[in-house]
């Protein structure tokens, strides 16, 4: 492991904090940049990933020889397999996982839609992009972990265990800047954009949208993040009941919104209600 002997209570060694912090401060001077530098980050992310992805399925159907193969893998949960009868254990707390994940940051897409030039084109850019793309990766998912029981001879559901194992130094580089600024471009929309608006409306006069990024990444840096990098298979239970609570406060700042000011909140977005 790089960097010696894990750190106390982190759980990770010194050069991993380090790049801990770096990235911290990378997202940190994007929020400084404002808005319009994230609207920028998204831009360049949305059609990378799409396109890394594509590549990734084709190099998987291709290794693997054909879909017929990746497709004809057994469950895990099947009678004889590694979890047989235990299906139903791991289908509640998953499935509590992904409505909690899902729910909170449907929530943040008012963050964007806001910016959009017409209803029509926010409605038409939510039933276009989330689908497709949602159901696209979903498949890439399933299919290259699939291959991978093929081609190593073990199951990778990790992308990045997955790329360790090419040898290319193009490809290696690629896909560590790839990770890099899909894991910058989606914290900051999915985690970052929502809580600095929010601590902007409480006090526009004193807190601005870049203020209330700086007051985000504060306190989420001092509550879990630099411990969780160590973490293994408890971040999902932690993230069950970190997610609910999170949905549950937005629902009753939502319901603030909608139900006791949205006369104010009329007059400040018209037509976007």
């Amino acid at each position: 492991m790089l960097g010696g002997n894990p750190l106390p209570v982190l759980e990770i060694t010194a050069v991993q904090f380090l790049c801990f912090l770096f990235f911290w401060g990378i997202n940190m001077w994007v929020i400084h940049r404002g808005i319009d530098t994230i609207r920028v980050l998204l831009n360049i992310k949305a059609p990378l990933l799409v396109a890394l992805g594509l590549l990734l399925l084709n190099w998987a159907w291709k290794q693997a020889g054909g879909f017929d193969p990746i497709l004809a893998q057994p469950s895990a949960f099947d009678p004889g397999q590694p979890q047989a009868g235990k299906f139903w254990g791991y289908f509640f707390p998953a499935l509590t996982g992904m409505i909690g994940f899902w729910a909170t940051l449907s929530l943040n897409i008012p963050d964007f839609s806001r910016y959009a030039k017409s209803q029509r084109d926010q409605v038409l850019g939510q039933a276009l992009g989330l689908p497709t793309t949602m159901a696209l990766y979903s498949f890439i998912g399933v299919a290259v972990t699939s291959a991978t029981t093929i081609i190593f001879g073990q199951t990778l559901w990790n992308p990045v265990d997955v790329l360790t194992r090419f040898q290319s130094p193009g490809v290696l580089i690629t896909a560590l800047v790839s990770l890099c600024i899909a894991t910058l471009a989606t914290n900051i929309a999915a985690n970052v954009v929502s809580p600095a608006n929010d601590f902007a409306n409480m006090a526009p006069r004193k807190i601005s949208f870049r203020m209330g990024g700086y007051i985000t990444y504060r306190l989420d840096w001092g509550s879990h993040d630099a411990v969780e990098i160590g973490r293994g298979s408890e971040r999902i239970y932690f993230h069950l009941a970190d997610r609910l609570g999170c949905a549950a406060g937005a629902d009753r700042r939502d319901s603030d919104r909608g139900l006791f000011r949205r006369s104010a909140q009329e007059i400040e977005s018209p037509g976007l209600v």
